[in-house]
């Protein structure tokens, strides 16, 4: 079984999620659930395995991209030209919003995020984090 994090660090996790959520309406970005439409989604993963706990921030595709991009691998046509192309919305939303967080002032990781490969991290040791009262 996977251990989660305490209780405090949990609500710590979600005060900071519901903080990037703020910015990120602010930025006028539309919040969605993660299986939800396409745009961004803020997440908290309370369960210690590796880098994987923490706050994570994700651009969600159109459910029409990605059914397209599934129908693309199932049938093994990956030169079709619907997979550089979701490739290249996700990597160009995941620089975009890394800088909007960061420009907030929320330390952000894009390398070491455990099992949320296509996530951003953000962390609760931050100056934004520190200013609403939760760093």
């Amino acid at each position: 079984m996977i251990e989660r994090v305490s209780r405090d660090v949990q609500k710590k996790f979600e005060r900071v999620a519901e903080l990037v959520r703020n910015d990120l309406r602010l930025a006028g970005f539309s919040l969605v659930e993660r299986d939800g439409h396409s745009g961004v989604s803020v997440f908290v993963d309370p369960f210690l395995d590796g880098e994987s706990e923490g706050v994570f921030v994700e651009w969600r595709l159109s459910s029409d991209l990605t059914t397209t991009l599934k129908r693309c691998i199932e049938r093994g046509d990956m030169e079709n030209p619907a997979i550089p192309f979701g490739v290249s919305v996700v990597d160009t939303m995941k620089e975009c919003l890394k800088g909007l967080l960061e420009g907030a002032g929320w330390r952000v990781e894009t390398e070491y995020v455990g099992v949320h490969e296509s996530s951003i991290n953000v962390s609760c040791d931050s100056s934004a984090a520190e200013r609403a009262g939760v760093g």
